[in-house]
């Protein structure tokens, strides 16, 4: 009798857990969503500029500048957005400590939104851009430590996952966030170094695609 009301027990802490998961990644989800809708909607267009303007390709030569910034966040963003999605897929279930991770990372996403002013309204700013290579660093670096914590000892991943599996997702998880972490230095000698060092990302996801435990 203690065993079956035991098993029962176990059975509804592990239901609880997945629903959990669930409204996680509707959370998660949410706000990436938002997010990428309010980058989009944020991009300048020609209305915005004084001047007159033969056409659409005279204006992205003219003001590239304004737009190169934007849409490197954009497509990092992505990127972050299908890394979760991975991620949380390939668990069953979460709990306080990896689901905190997870909202961090996601207030660092916001925080990434915030600072998006500062780059229109202080464009000479080096730090700016040094700060956002810094949330974008410490996306990635809570998203790998959310990760570790959810595969230590299979606590949160799905029996379905092998430990290959998981040993790729953690190499693909890598690039972004060293990257990111290039970059800070970058960001110091303009910013059009600072937008050139995120082409770093090309050598190190081939690496970190290379590299294999042993």
């Amino acid at each position: 009798m203690n065993r079956r009301m035991t098993m029962k027990k176990d059975g509804e802490v592990k239901e609880r857990q997945r629903r959990y998961l669930d409204r996680l990644e509707t959370l998660v989800d949410s706000i990436y969503a938002l997010v990428i809708v309010f980058i989009v909607a944020g991009l300048p267009s020609a209305g915005n500029f004084e001047g007159d303007f033969s056409s659409a390709w005279e204006f992205l030569s003219q003001h590239s500048d304004e737009l190169v910034t934007p849409m490197l966040g954009l497509v990092l963003i992505i990127m972050y957005w299908a890394q979760s999605n991975i991620q949380l897929g390939s668990l069953v279930s979460t709990d306080t400590t990896h689901a905190s991770l997870v909202i961090v990372q996601v207030f660092l996403l916001l925080l990434y939104v915030y600072s998006t002013d500062f780059v229109h309204d202080f464009p000479e700013d080096n730090l700016v851009l040094a700060a956002q290579s810094v949330i974008f660093f410490l996306m990635g670096a809570v998203a790998f430590a959310a990760w570790s914590w959810a595969v230590s000892g299979r606590r949160l991943v799905s029996d379905e996952i092998t430990d290959e599996e998981i040993s790729i997702i953690s190499r693909q998880m890598l690039p972004e966030p060293l990257t990111a972490f290039i970059t800070i230095w970058f960001s110091f000698l303009g910013s059009t170094a600072w937008e050139l060092a995120w082409l770093a990302y090309l050598p190190i996801a081939y690496l970190a695609k290379r590299v294999r435990r042993p």
